[in-house]
Parts: C-alpha cells; structure tokens; sequence
C-alpha cells in the first residue's frame, strides 16, 4: 500500500471532516506539513513597518501599499519615538517612549504606497516625514478553495489537506476563514471558469466578501507529496503568496 496514502487511511478514521476537528488530534506528518504551509503564509502577511512618506494637507503618504498587503480602510496610529527607555534590572536599552502624534485611515491603496486621510491629532507633536504608523490589528479574510489532485483520482485526500490548512489558518490568529460549504457552493457555481484564475478569484471575492482566496494543489512524487499553496488578491485577482511542502514517505513504509 502506498505509505502516503496509508497515512490519509489513518488520518481519515480519526478525524470527522466536515466541522471542528481538532487539529492537535491529528498526529500525523500530514497534519505537520499543514501548519507549516499556514505558518509561512501568516508569516508573509506579518505586518510590516509602515512610516511616513509624504505629507499634504490632511493626507498622508505611507510607504507600503499592496506589496506590503495594506488595505482600505485599516486605521493607523501615527508614533514619534521619543527619549528611550531601560529594562531596571538589567539596564538594557528596550526602546523609547512612544508619543501619539495622529490616527489616519487609509483610503487609496496603489501599488507601493497608500494614501490616507487624517481622523485625529495627539495634539503634542506636529506630523513628520519617518513617523512610524502602527496599525490596529485586523484580520484577514480568506477563502479556501478545494485542493485539486494533479496526478490522482484521490478526493479524500486533498479534501483532508484542504481543512487541516484553513484550520492552522485560524490558529494563526491573522485570518478569518470562510466556511467550507460555502466555498464549496460559490466554486461549484464558477464552473467552468478555471480556479486561480483572475476572473475566477475575482469572482470568489464578490460571493463570499472575501479579500484573499487561496489554492491548494497536491503531487504525487516517487517516496513523498507535495503540496502547493498560492494565495490571491481577491481585488485584482493577482498572486501575492506562495509556499510549498513536501510529505516525506517514511524509508521503512516504502518496502512493505
């Protein structure tokens, strides 16, 4: 029996697919191999240091836009670092103290930079060119798309893959994942327009007011899988994240 597909077996017996498994309870390197790819796609959406680029008027200029996954909307508070600061019993330096300068919306979002619109003044320091914006922490939504089986007939499999990632997703605390049957239900619906496309995740975005869409693809490869994950703006529908594992067949499997 095929050591990879062995371990599906397993994983399917203990685990009630369709809502709330535990992800904990799956102990398997399947289960491994989906936190890893939900780790390095948080990690790409980490929030990046955004500062001032540009003032004018009651607009203000940051120097991250869609590259570094800004969006409408967010709110940002302005900070001017001030006189640092020390741990007390170490006396290692651990900052400075952080003066509120401003609160700013974002309303424009081009390509490397977005523009935003002044909502309130600290009232202590005037706004400067290299403050720092520190945003209110928001999560992202997200849609995950049924994983597709390039090379097999498999559906269980990619179906398992599928759920342990939009549940490590969650336990990342930076997504809001859509439900799986209504993700199930809007792709159905965009049949034949092809998954991954840009019509397709644009369309995604629209039925299930989502601002990411992400796609799974499975391999199978003499002695391990692979799995493929790509995430897409659901507003253009351009790629903006990638990551790939490998499930390792165990050498002892392999000869049974």
């Amino acid at each position: 029996m095929n050591p990879l597909k062995k371990i599906i077996c397993l994983l399917a017996l203990a685990i009630i697919i369709p809502s709330g498994f535990s992800v904990e309870a799956a102990d398997s390197r399947l289960a491994v191999n989906a936190r890893t790819l939900a780790d390095n796609i948080a990690q790409q959406f980490g929030a990046p240091e955004v500062r001032i680029a540009a003032i004018r008027g009651s607009q203000v200029y940051l120097n991250a836009g869609r590259n570094k996954f800004i969006r409408e909307g967010t709110v940002y508070q302005i900070v001017a670092d001030d006189v640092p600061f020390n741990d007390p019993v170490s006396r290692r330096r651990l900052g400075n103290i952080e003066i509120k300068v401003a609160e700013v919306q974002v309303e424009t979002v081009r390509a490397d930079y977005s523009i935003a619109r002044v909502l309130d003044y600290g009232g202590e320091i005037d706004l400067a060119v290299g403050q720092r914006a520190v945003p209110h922490q928001e999560k992202f939504s997200i849609a995950v798309i049924p994983f597709e089986y390039l090379n097999s007939l498999d559906q269980t499999t990619s179906k398992i893959v599928q759920e342990l990632t939009a549940a490590e997703l969650i336990r990342t605390g930076l997504f809001v994942v859509a439900a799986t049957s209504k993700t199930i239900e809007a792709a159905e619906m965009l049949q034949p327009d092809s998954p991954g496309t840009v019509q397709f995740s644009r369309n995604i975005g629209r039925m299930l007011g989502v601002d990411y869409v992400l796609y799974g693809f499975l391999i199978d490869h003499p002695g391990y899988m692979e799995i493929q994950c790509r995430v897409h703006n659901t507003v253009d529908g351009v790629g903006i994240a990638t990551t790939t594992v490998k499930v390792e067949a165990d050498f002892a499997d392999q000869h049974q």
